[in-house]
């Protein structure tokens, strides 16, 4: 959730199968309150007194907590910059997927590579909750919407931008896959090109520099229809 660069923004969102309604972190204000495990999804969860139907609703109980937990834990590590701690949330094989990159990349190193020059560029980065978090009932699956601010005080490389001392403020969604308690697909999604306008880096929406641009690209389409 590093931006922006040359890059469009990426595919739409699939959502994550079975998401159920918000469970609330620490701190924020709980949607619906859970008296029990039968109370996690009564259309999805038997209402057996059995022993074999209160071990499923209980298991489903434990790994919605621990996806949580893991939410809470990456915003903190991501927010006090520690790579490593945060790599370590990831699996081996780990599939990021990001605007700002013009593919998703693959493995532990790549996303090192990442996010150390995202923190170079911007090294006051920091998220913040825009919404309760969602989990699907197997807690296997993750919804996260956060606004994301930062200033430009290093290189953005690639694609090569200077610093323009600039802030930034986005508003954002993740969408992660676990397995075995880590990420092991990470998908983030927010407008590239508003964080861009906001750096300099793009001219503001209704801007002389923007009908410039404008003017500029017509001029170049009627000179390619032409040959």
């Amino acid at each position: 959730m590093i931006g922006p660069s040359s890059s469009s923004m990426s595919e739409h969102a699939h959502e994550p199968r079975n998401v159920t309604a918000p469970i609330a972190r620490p701190g924020q204000r709980a949607v619906t309150r859970h008296s029990g495990p039968d109370s996690i999804d009564r259309r999805r969860t038997p209402t057996s007194t059995t022993e074999k139907g209160s071990d499923m609703a209980a298991e489903q109980l434990t790994g919605r907590g621990a996806a949580l937990d893991l939410a809470d834990r990456f915003m903190q590590t991501w927010n006090g910059h520690d790579v490593d701690a945060l790599l370590g949330m990831l699996t081996h094989d780990i599939t990021w997927v990001d605007p700002n990159l013009p593919q998703p990349v693959q493995g532990i190193q790549a996303v090192r590579e990442f996010l150390t020059m995202g923190l170079r560029a911007f090294p006051d980065l920091h998220l913040r909750d825009a919404d309760l978090t969602h989990t699907s009932i197997d807690g296997q699956d993750i919804a996260h919407a956060w606004m994301m601010e930062g200033t430009m005080l290093g290189e953005l490389d690639p694609p090569g931008f200077a610093p323009t001392g600039r802030r930034f403020c986005v508003e954002g969604v993740d969408l992660w896959t676990l397995r075995d308690g880590r990420i092991s697909r990470y998908r983030t999604y927010y407008d590239n090109n508003r964080i861009a306008r906001q750096l300099g880096l793009m001219p503001m929406e209704g801007s002389r520099a923007e009908r410039a641009g404008v003017v500029l690209q017509r001029l170049q389409a009627r000179l390619r229809s032409k040959r």
